[in-house]
């Protein structure tokens, strides 16, 4: 009897460990996507789960980033929001003539990012010529194609991203950082490509150049693209015809001051976060809540622009140190962020985040 209940008692034990160790697999399966998702602090060490968290976002950002888009472009003085005309060599000789000032480009761009190919981004930017009347189709145009290969290309999942050189070249003597924010989150584009609707986004381009008096770096001029998806990527030249692409919006109001103020103090929802690390890579952190940056400096000049957008920034030409923070109000209690920053020349940060009200 002793040995056939020590032989039951033996069954009872091994029947339970099973169901035990299935139940605690199961709560890790669950559970590591969770630490997966909120990551580290941008403080905290490194996590061998960052990787494959940067690839995850990296994909979901090429799938929503990358096609051909369509849309309107103008120039902005970074000193008071001023739209900046575009150059007379552009402008046929009847608007001339006229003494009509023309500020908007239609435009299209090529977006390429390839899963595969973590980190490299390219865009083909098109600005068709302004015509007279409609006899004709915008068929000539200039054109600029940039590469983020050998930059910071630091990708957010709803498509945003932030755009610049590690280091500001001084004998090249122009730099351009870029930034990308998306007029809906990932929730409200699947929505919308569920309705058959075209997502929108807003590109910034911030051109800054060495003052060839002084010899330090200043904010020369920000362009502002608004965009809608056409379609997939072709990497072709489709140009729009006469009447056809996004209206121009230079001339529109710009965002209210208290407003794009109050924006900004809005805690973010959702942060992606890339830091410079000790070998000279950049560190991912997500986090689900945080506060918007602020910048350092005292001498933080506000942009107001048409769209919403509000830019602050602060250029130290002498030390190499460069403050850019982009936000956009979107609807009542929505907002859009994105930042970077230089220190000594080299990049130090670059953050997206957003505000669901």
């Amino acid at each position: 009897r002793i040995v056939q209940l020590i032989w039951h008692m033996s069954i009872m034990l091994h029947s339970k460990a099973p169901a035990a160790s299935k139940c605690c697999a199961s709560r890790v399966h669950r559970a590591a996507p969770k630490r997966v998702r909120k990551c580290m602090s941008a403080s905290a060490p490194a996590s061998t789960d960052t990787p494959q968290l940067a690839s995850q976002i990296w994909s979901q950002f090429a799938e929503r980033a990358s096609g051909e888009w369509e849309g309107a472009t103008a120039s902005f003085n970074p000193q008071g929001g001023q739209p900046i005309p575009i150059d007379p060599y552009y402008v046929p000789q009847a608007f001339r003539d006229w003494g009509v000032e023309l500020y908007d480009w239609q435009t299209t761009c090529s977006t390429l990012a390839e899963a595969e190919k973590q980190g490299s981004l390219k865009n083909i930017c098109r600005c068709m010529m302004p015509t007279v009347g409609c006899e004709a189709d915008a068929v000539a145009f200039t054109e600029e194609a940039q590469a983020t290969d050998g930059g910071l290309c630091a990708v957010a999942p709803d498509g945003g991203y932030v755009a610049g050189p590690l280091q500001l070249d001084v004998e090249d003597g122009r730099a351009r950082v870029e930034f990308c924010l998306p007029l809906a989150p990932v929730a409200q584009q699947q929505q919308q490509q569920m309705e058959g609707q075209k997502r929108e986004r807003v590109r910034v381009v911030n051109r800054l150049q060495v003052n060839w008096q002084s010899k330090q770096w200043e904010l020369s001029r920000v362009e502002v693209h608004k965009e809608r998806y056409d379609g997939p990527f072709k990497g072709q030249i489709d140009l729009c015809g006469c009447g056809g692409g996004m209206p121009g919006f230079s001339q529109s109001e710009p965002v209210v001051e208290e407003r794009a103020k109050s924006a900004g103090a809005w805690p973010l929802t959702n942060v992606w976060a890339y830091d410079k690390d000790p070998q000279g890579g950049f560190q991912l952190s997500e986090s689900p809540h945080a506060s918007a940056p602020n910048a350092a400096h005292q001498s933080t000049m506000l942009t107001l622009l048409p769209l919403g957008l509000a830019l602050q920034s602060s250029v130290e030409g002498d030390k190499g140190e460069v403050f850019l923070q982009l936000s956009m109000v979107v609807g009542e209690r929505g907002n859009r962020m994105a930042m970077c920053s230089y220190v000594g020349g080299q990049m130090q940060r670059a953050i997206m985040g957003c505000h669901e009200g």
